[in-house]
């Protein structure tokens, strides 16, 4: 069976795809088969110009569209989503519809075209437009209750003695055919026996009963109604019969069940989603779990954009339909994640199934706006206790991407209960560090072997106990990006290093993460710093993971502004990645901090010690100065010396320490 093209995936989508021209009339340039299920012309009316869009717009509708387009051209929209409005069908009938637009211009950015998904949305207005009139009835329901609602009475065996007419009307008997019948005979078989029985009991205690009942007509068609049954008495209390009036709600509860399918599914992929794969893990006996999880997903988005990312998605959704077994049900976890679930009674048949189905895709070419795309995924699997499935195939999945496993099954081994406690423990350690105000900065030494003397600091970041201990953040600074309370540590440094350098001659360093830089909170915050600060000029940000940066207008953007103000950029940990040569012409650095893993050896290892001189060599010709880290013996400040590095950051130049200070010239 061949995969889907793009244009028969339209054609299959419930939605109505259109590209028009921007020019009089907006004549249609394409339609897809479900504009012809949608409308009824035919797709050569279109295309032929038989028929042009702007020609089935209501009059009355038509201005409000027009100013619309007009409005997001000139604010360079590049989609909107319209107002509803209606269009003429082939059978001259007006619907309405919503219209999701995408504006296409050509590179000197004038509007040349429109794309458009329609849907309709006559039933939804008719809906809402009915569920105001029934707020409406309900108002005037003391002066006409029996025109308004479905009316019955009956004696005290429940035997039928007066229905209105909108009872018979919605039920299709006539009087005669309920007169003198017990009530059951509207009851519908779904309805369970115990809600009749705890009706009875409550109305033959003189009480009022309420409740949501589904029933049936005389052709069998179901109905919904909302039913307040009361047993009248006389002034003497004694019974007289019961009155049951109901209102349908047949609507509303069709409406309720459509919320909860589309709750329990993907809006993307229209397929059941996480919520609805909980419940199916309770409903099978055996259940067994593989997630596939396409790499790079991330990038994907960011370099092509999301609407690229989405028809990827779509298309390894359809090719994965096309090679899994027959057996199996496909749910969307979420983002890049799809999760097959299975019964197979042999565990290892079923990692064999998906290995091979894995292996199939990863091998498959995907084709998305003309792009050949091959498409590598990461499977973990699980066949743990129910209970513990879905946790567990998510911890298998960290795993193999923290170890980059292409297939992993998960086991204790990966998922310690001590390692559990150990992220609990630190988590609620760094929530009361934080509320403590007890996340602060220490500040490590950096000399100048120029002048031989400390003239500036690196800002880094710590956890005090209570006991006044000092914590490193390698026991938190991963519990913090779990637990999203990185921004708050990020600003945490920012704040307390401009304060602890707001009136000292010694310019100072502040690492900055790929994470940091496309957070816009946390760019503001930052530039309102240092817009405040009198000596922006002594700022230095140091990049770190600068390999992870994807986004390098955005990146670049922000660099721009820091050095508009008058700071430094450095690259931490270079030497460490075969990237970092690239970044740094990409990101322009004042300064190279050579990764301690090379600098560390370079007393004892010709080859770190060669590679070194080789990056000293490259950033002299670039006019960049370069920093030595773990600096932690004079051997190896000797070497650092002989390579003519700029400056040295160690242990043996200084500890990082609660307040910057001098250190003794070396």
């Amino acid at each position: 069976m061949s995969p889907l093209s793009f244009e028969a995936y339209l054609n299959q989508a419930p939605y109505a795809f259109f590209r028009w021209q921007n020019t009089e009339n907006w004549p249609v340039i394409y339609a897809s088969e479900a504009a012809d299920r949608l409308l009824g012309y035919a797709v050569s009316d279109w295309t032929t110009g038989k028929v042009q869009y702007a020609d089935i717009v209501h009059p009355e509708d038509k201005q409000l569209v027009i100013d619309e387009l007009t409005e997001a051209a000139e604010k360079g929209l590049e989609s909107i989503v319209h107002a509803p409005y209606r269009l003429k069908t082939q059978d001259d009938r007006w619907i309405w519809i919503k219209d999701y637009t995408q504006i296409i211009r050509d590179d000197q950015g004038r509007v040349i075209e429109y794309y458009g998904f329609l849907e309709d949305l006559t039933d939804f207005l008719a809906y809402k437009a009915q569920a105001k009139a029934t707020q409406q009835i309900n108002d005037q329901m003391n002066n006409a209750l029996d025109q308004s609602n479905l009316i019955s009475r009956s004696d005290q065996y429940g035997n039928i003695t007066y229905v209105n007419n909108n009872l018979l009307n919605l039920t299709g008997y006539s009087r005669d055919e309920l007169i003198g019948q017990p009530h059951n005979i509207l009851r519908h078989p779904d309805t369970p026996t115990n809600v009749f029985k705890e009706m009875w009991q409550t109305i033959q205690s003189n009480r009022v009963w309420k409740g949501t009942l589904k029933n049936r007509k005389k052709n069998g068609e179901p109905y919904y109604v909302e039913m307040t049954l009361v047993p009248l008495v006389d002034d003497q209390g004694r019974f007289i019969e019961y009155l049951a009036i109901r209102h349908e709600v047949t609507g509303l509860i069709t409406k309720q069940m459509d919320l909860e399918t589309a709750v329990k599914t993907s809006r993307l992929l229209n397929i059941p989603n996480r919520v609805a794969l909980l419940e199916a893990i309770e409903t099978l006996e055996h259940p067994q779990l593989a997630l596939f999880d396409l790499d790079n997903f991330k990038q994907v988005n960011e370099y092509f954009g999301h609407q690229f990312g989405d028809q990827m998605l779509i298309s390894t959704l359809l090719h994965l339909f096309l090679y899994k077994p027959l057996d199996t049900r496909v749910y969307h976890l979420g983002s890049d994640q799809l999760v097959l679930t299975s019964e197979e009674p042999d565990a290892q048949r079923f990692e064999q199934q998906m290995i091979q189905l894995r292996n199939r895709l990863s091998n498959h070419k995907i084709t998305v706006q003309s792009q050949d795309i091959y498409i590598n995924q990461t499977l973990a699997l699980s066949f743990e206790p129910k209970e513990n499935l879905l946790n567990s195939l998510e911890v298998a999945m960290r795993h193999a991407k923290n170890t980059h496993q292409d297939v992993l099954v998960y086991s204790s081994a990966i998922d310690t209960y001590q390692q559990r406690a150990d992220n609990l423990m630190w988590s609620e350690k760094l929530n009361q560090a934080l509320l403590e105000d007890r996340i602060t900065t220490f500040f490590q030494p950096i000399l100048n072997l120029r002048s031989g003397r400390i003239e500036k600091h690196e800002a880094l970041v710590r956890m005090i106990e209570p006991d006044d201990k000092v914590i490193s953040p390698f026991f938190f600074l991963e519990v913090s990006q779990q637990t999203k309370k990185y921004p708050i540590l990020s600003k945490r440094v920012v704040a307390k290093a401009f304060q602890a350098f707001k009136r000292s001659e010694q310019a100072f360093s502040i690492n900055i993460s790929a994470t940091d830089m496309t957070n816009p909170d946390y760019v503001d915050y930052l530039l309102k710093h240092v817009e405040q600060f009198s000596h922006p000029e002594r700022i230095t940000l140091e990049i770190l993971e600068s390999e992870e940066i994807t986004d390098f207008v955005k990146v670049e953007k922000f660099i721009d502004q820091l050095r508009g103000l008058g700071c430094k950029i450095a690259i931490d940990d270079f030497g460490a990645g075969y990237a970092n040569f690239e970044n740094l012409l990409k990101l322009h650095a004042d300064f190279i901090k050579i990764d301690g893993s090379l600098i560390k050896q370079l007393a004892e290892n010709q080859d770190a010690y060669d590679i070194v001189e080789s990056i000293v060599s490259f950033a002299k010709k670039k006019d960049i100065q370069t920093i030595a880290e773990f600096v932690s013996s004079a051997d190896i400040l000797d070497a650092v010396k002989r390579l003519d590095i700029d400056f040295a950051q160690g242990y043996f130049i200084g500890e990082p320490a609660k307040a910057p200070m001098d250190a003794p010239e070396l």
